[in-house]
């Protein structure tokens, strides 16, 4: 059987079609994988913006005799992209000295002077970036 000029085209179109169809599965392929990744960089907090430095924080004059260390209980975090926002989210107020937060034990340890900022801030921060910050422990030097 010969094939015709008809058959010719309908082949054709088939092909067309088919090759449509494949690039169209691997186009959409890297927008679902690009939506994942835009969706699991909002949940984690992470950013491409500018976050407001430690050092900048730091700019204001801290009092030693003022500075005290809590322990922070932080609830909600799920990977090392939240550790980073919240530890950014306390640093950036003014009077914080230091922190350091784990994931391990869900919390966040930092040094601060009372008279520039308080717990209510700290816990404000936080809570604004979508974790909570259930209740704090005062450390006593040496422990």
């Amino acid at each position: 059987m010969l094939i015709g000029d008809n058959e010719i085209v309908l082949l054709l179109a088939l092909q067309t079609k088919f090759n449509y169809l494949i690039n169209t599965s691997f186009i959409m392929k890297k927008v679902y994988f690009i939506f994942l990744a835009a969706l699991l960089m909002a949940a984690c907090g992470t950013s491409t913006e500018k976050q407001t430095s430690s050092d900048e924080a730091a700019s204001v004059a801290i009092n030693p005799e003022a500075v005290e260390t809590i322990h922070i209980t932080v609830t909600g975090m799920t990977c090392e992209g939240c550790v980073r926002t919240v530890k950014a989210a306390v640093a950036q107020l003014p009077g914080v000295q230091d922190v350091e937060v784990t994931l391990a034990d869900s919390s966040a340890i930092v040094s601060f002077d009372t008279s520039l900022v308080s717990f209510a801030q700290m816990q404000e921060a936080i809570n604004d970036k979508g974790y909570e910050a259930i209740d704090f422990v005062v450390i006593k030097e040496g422990e």
